[in-house]
C-alpha cells in the first residue's frame, strides 16, 4: 500500500474512470527486500507501434572497455517511469487497487518500447561522452578509465604535478566521472548509490568481466564448471559441454580435449563414463580456472594483427590475435564453424580455401580498419587461387574468391606442425551452446560486390553528366577530369546468382517506371503494386 500511495503522490499513477483494466502483480527485488509492481500490459503490446531502436551488441560493446585502467559503473536510481505518457493513452493502461482504479502517466517497465525510450533518453543525454569515456546500455552507465596506468620504469605510477599522491589514470578517470555524473544531475536523473562502483580494478559490463589485461571468464560461471558433478547420462555431458563451451573464447584446443566427452553424445555410442572421460571434464575444470585473459584489437596501432586459420573435414578453426610491443602475440578471439554434411565432403583444397573464406566473415566486424592484417595458412596452393581466380573452372569457387579478395591482407604460409592451435579448433564438435551459422553467405557476396560496382557505376554515370551537362560553370571543367575513372582490359567477371541478377532487373524496371510513370506491359496487378 506504502508503495501505490507513494507513487499517487510522486504523479506516477492517476485516478481512472475508464470501461477496463489490466492485471498487475508483485515481484521481489534482488535485494530480497523491496518490491516492485510489474503492470501486464500484454493485450497492449500487440497493438502498439513498435520503436526499431536497439541496444548495442553486446560482444563489441563488451570489447569496448576491455583493457583499461580502471573503471566506474552506474545504475540509474529510478529507470522506467521518466516519460510522460500521453493523456489519450493513459486510459489503456488502468488497473484496480485496494484504493480505488488507477492509470499510468508515465510509460511503465512491461511496455513494448519502454527499453528503448529509455535507452534513448540515456544516449541523448551523454551524446558529448559517447565512446571515447562511455557507452550507455539501457539504464546501465559504465564508465571506462585510461588504457595506460602510467607506469614507470623504476616501478609505480605517475602522479599529478599537483598531489603527488593522487596517481594520473585515477586523475583522469574521476574528472571523465564528473563529467558523467554532472550531465546525468543537469538532465534531473539520480544514479543509485548502493550500485554504483567508482574506479574499480575490473568490472562486469553486460556479462562480461574486463579488467586492464583484456577481458576474463566470470567467477560465477567458472565455478559452476569446477562444482560441476560427474554425468550420469548425455543430458549431463550435453549440459556440462554447454557451460563450457560459453567461456570457449578464452580456451585454446578445446577440441583437443573435449574429443573423449563428445563421443558419448553421438548416435549409436554406448554411454560409458570412464577413466578417459573423468580425466577429460578434470583438465577442462582446470582449464577454465587458469586460462588467460584476452584483449581487444588495438586499431589505431601499426603492429600486426593475425587471423591464423585451418580448416579440417569437421570445421574451420580460427584465432584472432595482435603482436604486442614487446614482440608476443596477444589473443583476440578464438572460434569454429562447424561444416554441414555436405561441405564435410568438399575436397582437401575446396575446404581450405572456403574455411579461409568462412573466417574473414564471421571476423569482418573485428577486422575492419585494421592497418596490417596478416592471415595465417598452413596450405601453400590457396596463395595461388587466390591470385589466379581465371583458372578455376568452379563457378562456386571464384565467388568465394570474389568474397576473399574484399578483404585486405598479407597472406602467409606457417608449416602444419606450427599451425596448432589454429588446427585443434577445427577439429572440435560442434557444442550445444554453439550460435547458428549464417549458411547465406552467397547473398553476402552479391550485397558486397554490388554495391562496390553501383559505386563505381554511380560515379562514372556522374562524370558523364558533368562532361555532357550544357553548364560552362568552372566547377564543371574541375571535376569532370577528377571523376573519370580508368578502365582496365581485363576486368574480373564475378559470378552472381539468379536472385541477384532478378534484384539488378527489378532496379532497372523501378527507375524506368519512376523515369515514365507509366505501368509496364503485361504485369499483373499484384506485380503492379509491389514494384510501386
Amino acid at each position: 500500500m506504502k508503495i501505490i500511495k507513494d507513487k499517487i503522490a510522486s504523479g506516477v499513477i492517476e485516478p481512472s474512470n475508464a470501461s477496463y483494466h489490466l492485471h498487475w502483480f508483485w515481484v521481489l527485488k534482488k535485494d530480497g527486500r523491496s518490491l516492485r509492481i510489474v503492470h501486464d500490459l500484454q493485450p497492449l503490446n500487440p497493438v502498439s507501434i513498435k520503436d526499431s531502436a536497439m541496444p548495442p551488441i553486446i560482444e563489441p560493446y563488451a570489447e569496448l572497455f576491455a583493457g583499461r585502467a580502471c573503471y566506474s559503473v552506474f545504475d540509474l536510481f529510478v529507470g522506467f517511469d521518466q516519460r510522460e505518457l500521453d493523456p489519450d493513452s493513459r486510459d489503456l493502461t488502468t488497473f484496480q487497487t485496494p484504493l480505488g482504479t488507477f492509470r499510468l502517466t508515465c510509460i511503465p517497465m512491461g511496455y513494448t518500447n519502454s527499453q528503448q525510450i529509455q535507452h534513448g533518453d540515456i544516449t541523448f543525454i551523454l551524446q558529448d561522452e559517447i565512446l571515447h569515456i562511455t557507452q550507455p546500455f539501457v539504464d546501465d552507465v559504465p564508465v571506462r578509465g585510461p588504457k595506460t596506468r602510467y607506469e614507470l620504469p623504476q616501478g609505480g605510477y605517475e602522479t599529478i604535478p599537483e598531489n603527488p599522491g593522487i596517481r594520473r589514470f585515477i586523475w583522469e578517470h574521476i574528472n571523465d566521472c564528473a563529467r558523467v555524473l554532472q550531465r546525468i544531475g543537469h538532465a534531473g536523473r539520480t544514479f543509485s548509490g548502493p550500485k554504483a562502483q567508482v574506479a574499480v580494478p575490473e568490472a562486469v559490463i553486460i556479462g562480461h568481466l574486463c579488467c586492464y589485461k583484456g577481458q576474463k571468464a566470470l567467477p560465477d560461471c567458472v565455478q559452476k564448471i569446477v562444482d560441476w558433478p560427474t554425468p550420469k547420462d548425455v543430458t549431463g555431458v550435453c549440459g556440462f559441454m554447454g557451460v563450457v563451451g560459453t567461456l570457449r573464447m578464452f580456451i585454446r584446443d578445446l577440441a583437443v580435449h573435449t574429443e573423449p566427452l563428445i563421443h558419448l553424445v553421438r548416435r549409436k555410442v554406448p554411454f560409458h563414463f570412464g577413466r578417459e572421460q573423468i580425466d577429460a571434464m578434470e583438465t577442462l575444470k582446470e582449464m577454465v580456472q587458469t586460462c588467460s585473459a584476452i584483449r581487444p584489437i588495438d586499431y589505431k596501432s601499426n603492429n600486426e594483427v593475425i587471423l591464423a586459420v585451418d580448416s579440417s573435414n569437421i570445421a574451420v578453426g580460427y584465432i584472432l590475435s595482435q603482436m604486442g610491443d614487446d614482440g608476443l602475440r596477444y589473443p583476440s578471439q578464438y572460434g569454429s564453424i562447424t561444416w554441414n554434411g555436405t561441405e564435410r565432403r568438399y575436397s582437401q583444397s575446396k575446404i581450405k580455401l572456403f574455411g579461409l573464406f568462412r573466417a574473414l566473415k564471421d571476423v569482418r566486424i573485428y577486422i575492419i580498419g585494421v592497418q596490417n592484417l596478416v592471415v595465417e595458412v598452413d596450405a601453400r596452393y590457396i596463395k595461388g587461387m587466390i591470385n589466379n581466380p581465371d583458372i578455376q573452372p568452379n563457378a562456386t569457387i571464384n565467388r568465394w574468391i570474389a568474397g576473399i579478395l574484399l578483404f585486405h591482407f598479407k597472406l602467409c604460409h606457417v608449416p602444419a606442425r606450427l599451425h596448432t592451435a589454429a588446427d585443434g579448433l577445427s577439429r572440435r564438435d560442434p557444442s550445444p551452446t554453439d550460435p547458428i551459422a549464417d549458411n547465406d553467405y552467397d547473398e553476402w557476396i552479391d550485397r558486397a560486390n554490388a554495391f562496390s560496382m553501383e559505386l563505381a557505376n554511380s560515379t562514372r554515370y556522374q562524370a558523364s553528366r558533368c562532361l555532357n551537362s550544357a553548364e560552362t560553370t568552372s566547377s564543371s571543367y574541375v571535376l569532370a577530369p577528377v571523376l573519370i575513372m580508368s578502365q582496365s582490359q581485363h576486368t574480373l567477371t564475378i559470378p552472381r546468382s539468379d536472385k541477384a541478377r532478378s534484384q539488378d532487373n527489378r532496379v532497372s524496371a523501378v527507375e524506368q517506371y519512376l523515369k515514365t510513370l507509366t505501368r509496364p506491359n503485361g504485369l499483373s496487378d499484384d506485380a503492379y503494386k509491389s514494384l510501386v
